[in-house]
């Protein structure tokens, strides 16, 4: 057997948690330069630029589910059981990258001719290549997760966020001011990575058979239905801010919602982590779940309060210091955002449980409730309120997904089967 086809073992504790420490400070540091690099890219390009590049992005990001189709979470799973994850990966990979392609088309085919005031081609078709390989890669970094590879894992992430940052400080020093310029740098980055991940991992990009690419559609079904509705609620709020208010109102929105979800890596870096080992435990000794369950939970919420206090306190002095006047709504909407923080590290201790249970189509029926319910909120409040309307939707969304996750894993700890 190659070396990189060994099956994953579960781990011992202190050997789980070291890792778990180097996988959520690889994150930690990966989303940090990440919310760097659109915190210093709205106060140098200004908020007009600024604007243009967000209403791009967000477009490209939020339709990217029809692409995405919940297969990554789907094979943190199923790459956890299997010896074979190698052939696993490439056919998910060939499978996001023949939808992917297709849905490139379409949409920088179709938004710059519906809405040209919003969408420029040019800008638009780089921000849809750099989304497309940024998924790719991800991918590719989930199997390095399964295979507890974190050295390698936190290179690659590093190396992603780390590089367009440096290259956005190199436009600042030399006086480059183009936005175009900076987008296609980005694509470009997350190309490079992808193809060097690839070759790392020693994959063959083969397509795979037709009745294998719909079996794994059918399989990751609840997947593909769950990342669709997450990513409507947490996305619908910038999209529909600048179809109803313009790319101005969006670009105020924007550095807020940067910030609060670029703290989002920190649960969701417990959640990825956790999700193979509680599969694992979940099939080869039910009964010691709910333990190792509680323990998560626990120390996810400790994580939430410290989160929700921190940017409560000093969220808004803070963006108001690095982005100056011209964001001084910004700096509000970060303190009515940061509920969310709590909310969400709540959310992801459960979801890590709801997975490795195999409940994940259990998971939709919240997700849909809260996808919904933010959709029809937003398109009331936000002509009402504008951007703190938008803001309010999120934290009432998210206070919905927390009580359905509850009761989901509350009753499914619950059962017999569970008992030591």
């Amino acid at each position: 057997m190659n070396l990189t086809d060994k099956p994953v073992s579960t781990p011992k504790r202190s050997r789980f948690l070291n890792m778990l420490a180097g996988y959520g400070s690889a994150n930690a540091a990966a989303q940090f330069m990440k919310m760097l690099f659109m915190l210093i890219m709205a106060r140098y390009f200004g908020l007009e630029d600024y604007s243009d590049y967000v209403a791009a992005y967000s477009l490209a990001s939020f339709t990217a589910i029809f692409f995405n189709l919940g297969l990554d979470t789907w094979l943190l799973r199923e790459g956890s059981f299997q010896e074979n994850w190698k052939l696993s990966t490439q056919k998910v990979l060939s499978l996001k990258a023949s939808i992917g392609l297709i849905w490139a088309g379409l949409l920088i085919g179709l938004a710059p001719s519906l809405r040209p005031d919003l969408f420029g081609f040019g800008l638009l078709a780089l921000c849809v290549a750099d989304v497309w390989f940024d998924s790719l890669l991800i991918t590719m970094l989930a199997v390095l997760n399964i295979k507890r590879d974190i050295k390698a894992y936190s290179v690659s992430i590093l190396l992603l966020r780390g590089l367009k940052l440096i290259v956005l400080l190199v436009m600042i020093a030399v006086g480059s001011r183009s936005v175009m310029l900076i987008a296609g740098l980005r694509a470009a980055i997350a190309g490079g990575l992808a193809v060097a991940v690839f070759l790392m991992l020693r994959l063959d990009f083969r397509f795979a058979r037709r009745q294998e690419s719909l079996r794994m559609l059918r399989d990751s079904r609840a997947y593909t239905y769950s990342e669709f509705f997450s990513v409507i609620y947490m996305q619908a709020d910038i999209n529909l801010l600048t179809m109803l208010q313009g790319k101005v109102m969006a670009g105020i929105y924007s550095p807020a919602l940067s910030v609060i979800n670029a703290l989002f890596i920190i649960p969701s870096s417990v959640y990825t982590f956790s999700i193979p080992t509680l599969s694992r435990t979940y099939h080869e000794a039910p009964q010691r779940l709910p333990a190792a369950a509680r323990k998560l939970l626990a120390g996810i919420t400790l994580m939430g309060i410290v989160l929700f206090a921190g940017v409560g306190l000093l969220g808004d002095d803070l963006v108001r210091l690095l982005l100056g006047a011209e964001y001084e709504t910004t700096g509000q909407l970060i303190t009515m955002l940061s509920p969310v923080l709590l909310l969400k590290c709540l959310e992801f201790g459960l979801a890590s449980v709801i997975v490795a249970l195999n409940k994940q189509k259990d998971r939709i029926f919240p997700q849909m409730i809260a996808a919904a319910m933010n959709v029809g909120l937003n398109l009331w409040l936000i002509p009402l309120y504008g951007v703190f309307g938008a803001a309010r939707v999120y934290v009432i969304s998210e206070v919905v997904l927390f009580l359905g996750y509850g009761i989901i894993v509350f009753r499914s700890i619950r059962q017999p089967e569970y008992a030591d």
